[in-house]
């Protein structure tokens, strides 16, 4: 069978990861933000940790 409509695809349709190196600088800073939130939310992070590490990456 060949490939389907979504072919190149990774779960759900999106695109397959891309490396660091191939993302623009917004959606690298976008990812770790995301990242952060993430392991605020699960508990890994502390609130004052949560808010020192965004301000790093803000600047």
């Amino acid at each position: 069978m060949g490939p389907g409509p979504r072919a190149g695809r990774g779960a759900g349709g999106r695109p397959p990861h891309t490396a660091p190196a191939e993302l623009g600088a917004g959606d690298q800073l976008l990812g770790q933000l995301e990242r952060l939130a993430a392991l605020h939310g699960s508990g890994a992070l502390t609130d004052e940790e949560f808010t020192r590490a965004k301000a790093r990456l803000i600047g």
